[in-house]
């Protein structure tokens, strides 16, 4: 999920150039290894309390 990354209760990388570096280095090791990547993206995000 996108929230994995963006959110500040995980790795916290908010809408960053390096938050869209990490999802393409997923993506490029699934396919380097023939496998499937699928991204669950919401369409709103809300910050998470404490």
């Amino acid at each position: 999920m996108e929230c994995s990354v963006i959110a500040e209760r995980y790795l916290g990388l908010g809408y960053s150039d390096e938050a869209l570096a990490r999802m393409r280095r997923y993506r490029d090791t699934y396919r380097r290894f023939s496998g499937d990547f699928t991204l669950l993206w919401h369409n709103f995000h809300r910050a998470l309390a404490g």
